[in-house]
């Protein structure tokens, strides 16, 4: 086979003249090696041609059916319309245990006011909240000095009532104390005695919001239906047109660069194809399994050495090891029936391509014989796999595990995939100062392959909160300090779809109903815990999760230069520092605008003005906040569940807070 000239007969030795002898056999074991990984580059090649090509035919659906209109989800509008239910029932419940009351005409006090702070516990335990005084027009009267209504009982329920940036209309008893109006700190106290009646500018609002939401509900179930955006929306929506354009360009680049790949793959396929025909013409046995020889021909025969020689720089080519590629192959010629593991593994793998393709982090070196090592590993061994990517740009590690062994809450675990982000630049005492001695908080990925119905979906079947509630049993989360989120395949093709309803990204409660809602799901979401669909043709909920990680860690990471460590968009970290606005009066606090220069991406960093939470704006797609139904640029606070209002928007909203600029 490898010898130059007319064919003749290599003699075996002691037998009778064949051309299969073990110097042949070895070469055909090399070049049906070569066979095999061009055959499989190949399928790699033209699954990565039709998975950007989808991609980018997505990505121009979604941009060019912006027509100023957006699609209402029934499921989320009921959704929201029970979590503003369930507000007013709290707020009517609340108010009526803070009434004690009638008292005597003369006794009675009015307060016109409007909440300007959030109700807080002061030193001596009681709940207070700074107000504006307001003429009968609701607009705020000048004064010099700072107003404070304080409740001593019924604390709870004076944080429900009393919402900042509401108007109220109190009467009752109060006791004014002006000892704290000095010049350093003038402000007059006004504590209630008792209280015999509230209005509430909130209420009235919701009223109209519950009934504005019934006529949208009944208009959503004609098909076809798409509510139209406001001014601002629209501006919103065609900014990020421009930048799905510019993805949707560059994904098509890619689809083409693979379709060369794949093309190039295919020629040299062609090339070995004479050679396998003609081993088998010859009569020379097919094995994968390379045969040790001190056979001379691989030392004096130059095409023996010379075709030993293309196959190692093959190899080294592909940072392979033999042995590992031997146990590949072995592999894929078993039919293994284990598919939750097959579909864990394959998770791994495309972990492993979004962090180095989407995120564009840089693996440690020969990182490719550790990952292949627990790929094709025995399925019953030890295969704990710790992968250290490099951040170039933002100069820190982010670490991959694959089935650590972790102690939580004092019991071993292993859970599937832990991702920790590692700076350093923090010293061991700022260290211990901002994450304590339990270390860094880590993302959590468990995969669990199953055919979910959807999330809230009334339908028999295996649910995804079942799961959830699993793992944070086992103390996955470590007492809340870490994000635990499922990986799943949905149900079925039509699951790609649908992916809103296979994924939660802790932006709000996963179950709506208060009634029904499990221990585990009570308190400020947070985005602590989830779920994520994950299958072919469904990588941008992966890569969503990452993200959100990555931008919440960035901002309470001590060590962080920056809260926009990339592009939502295209992942590129280019972006020009623009605005940066400063407006710390009722509603709005400082607000950091990042444009990015290659593809428009326009991301806003600001506070929530009702807990100071922070939040993110990174277009109506690659959001990770919960939203409005009705408004796809309206971000809910995970942690107070207030809603972030535009003020071009006000008049359909429940408050007119603007925030967003």
């Amino acid at each position: 086979m490898a010898l130059r000239g007319s064919p003749r007969r290599v003699t075996g030795r002691g037998h009778a003249p064949s051309f299969d002898t073990p110097e042949n056999r070895q070469l055909l074991g090399m070049a049906s090696r070569l066979d095999l990984s061009i055959q499989a580059l190949r399928r790699a090649a033209e699954s990565r041609t039709l998975e950007f090509h989808q991609r980018a035919d997505e990505t121009w659906r979604r941009a060019t059916e912006s027509d100023g209109g957006a699609q209402v989800s029934p499921e989320r509008l009921r959704q929201e319309i029970a979590e503003l239910k369930e507000q007013f029932s709290a707020m009517q419940q609340c108010r009526t245990r803070l009434l004690k009351g009638k008292v005597a005409h003369g006794d009675v006090m009015t307060l016109r006011i409007r909440v300007t702070s959030v109700p807080k516990t002061g030193h001596h335990n009681e709940v207070g909240c700074f107000f504006d005084w307001l003429d009968e027009a609701d607009h705020p009267l000048p004064s010099d000095k700072n107003q404070r209504l304080v409740f001593r009982a019924d604390c709870d329920a004076v944080t429900v009532v009393f919402r900042k940036g509401e108007s109220y209309t109190a009467s009752g008893r109060f006791n004014p104390d002006w000892s704290y109006a000095n010049d350093q700190y003038p402000c007059v106290t006004y504590e209630v005695l008792q209280l015999t009646a509230l209005e509430s500018g909130w209420e009235r609002k919701v009223q109209e919001e519950l009934q504005r939401l019934a006529r949208e509900q009944t208009a959503i179930e004609q098909p076809g239906y798409r509510r139209r955006l406001t001014q601002k929306q629209r501006q919103n929506q065609e900014r990020d047109q421009q930048s799905e354009l510019r993805r949707a360009q560059h994904d098509q680049t890619q689809s083409d660069h693979w379709t060369k790949t794949s093309t190039a793959l295919k020629d040299l396929g062609e090339q070995l194809a004479p050679v396998l025909r003609r081993a088998r013409d010859l009569g020379i046995a097919s094995t994968l399994s390379l045969i040790p020889t001190g056979a001379m021909a691989y030392v004096q025969d130059p095409d023996y050495r010379g075709a030993l020689a293309a196959f190692r720089r093959a190899l080294e080519a592909a940072n392979l090891d033999l042995s590992l590629l031997d146990r590949l192959f072995r592999e894929d010629r078993v039919g293994i029936l284990d598919l939750p593991r097959v579909y864990e593994r394959w998770c791994l793998l495309k972990i492993v391509r979004v962090l180095t393709e989407e995120f564009q982090l840089v693996p440690e070196r020969r990182y490719q014989s550790d990952l292949l090592t627990a790929l094709v590993g025995q399925w019953t061994q030890d295969k704990t796999l710790s992968i250290r990517f490099h951040d170039v740009t933002a100069n820190r590690t982010l670490l991959l595990e694959y089935e650590p062994r972790l102690l939580m809450n004092g019991e071993p675990r292993t859970p599937d995939f832990v991702i920790t982000l590692i700076d350093p630049r923090l010293t061991e005492a700022t260290h211990m100062a901002t994450f304590g001695p339990a270390g860094r908080p880590k993302l959590i990925m468990d995969a669990k392959f199953n055919q979910f119905v959807p999330i809230g979906s009334a339908e028999p079947g295996p649910t995804l909160d079942e799961k959830l509630a699993d793992l944070l049993e086992k103390g996955y989360d470590e007492q809340g300090r870490n994000r635990v989120f499922v990986l799943h395949p949905g149900r079925d093709q039509n699951s790609v779809q649908e992916w809103q309803r296979y994924c939660r990204y802790g932006g709000g409660h996963f179950t709506p109903d208060p009634a029904t809602r499990p221990e585990w799901d009570q308190g400020h979401p947070n985005h602590r815990f989830g779920a994520v669909l994950l299958r072919p043709g469904a990588t941008d909920p992966l890569i969503r999760l990452i993200m959100m990680h990555l931008f919440l860690f960035a901002d309470t990471d001590a060590g962080a230069n920056s809260i926009v460590p990339f592009c939502p968009a295209c992942r590129e970290v280019a972006f020009s520092k623009s605005e940066t606005e400063h407006e710390h009066s009722r509603g709005r606090s400082q607000a950091e605008r990042c444009c990015n220069e290659l593809c428009g991406q326009l991301v806003v960093q600001n506070y929530c003005w009702s807990c100071n939470t922070s939040l993110f704006k990174l277009g109506a797609y690659w959001t990770f906040h919960d939203t409005r139904a009705l408004n796809p640029y309206d971000i809910k606070c995970p942690h107070c569940g207030e809603y972030m209002i535009q003020a071009e928007s006000s008049d359909q909203a429940v408050s007119g807070h603007p925030t967003w600029i």
